[in-house]
């Protein structure tokens, strides 16, 4: 699958979420006990814009549904140009601000 279609960058920070890769379990005794559950510690994004062109907005749209939600990973790049193979992690939320531009969030999850 190649990468992220050329739409305007998001208008926002993009929070990064890093995800807690351990287990617990809880003893009789009241000790917990802990390790890793995966060897590496995975990334999560929220991207939002304040006004994103309806144009973008379709090509966002048509990428999602190529991808068939969070079904396929491809190529993305953060805001320091670091690249990252993610997928979509839930809907795509957006709301019309103005005849021509919307409020979009989406999130993304490293693969």
């Amino acid at each position: 699958m190649s990468g992220w279609p050329a739409i305007q960058k998001p208008s926002i920070s993009m929070p990064t979420k890093v995800k807690d890769n351990s287990l617990a379990s809880q003893q009789v005794n009241g000790m917990k006990i802990t390790r890793a559950k995966y060897t590496r510690q995975l990334r999560e994004w929220s991207l939002k814009w304040n006004a994103m062109p309806d144009t973008d907005l379709v090509q966002l749209l048509s990428w999602y549904a190529t991808c068939a939600g969070g079904a396929a990973s491809f190529s993305w790049s953060d805001e320091f140009n670091n690249s990252f193979t993610v997928r979509f992690a839930g809907d795509v939320d957006h709301e019309s601000v103005s005849s021509t531009h919307s409020q979009v969030s989406v999130k993304l999850e490293e693969v």
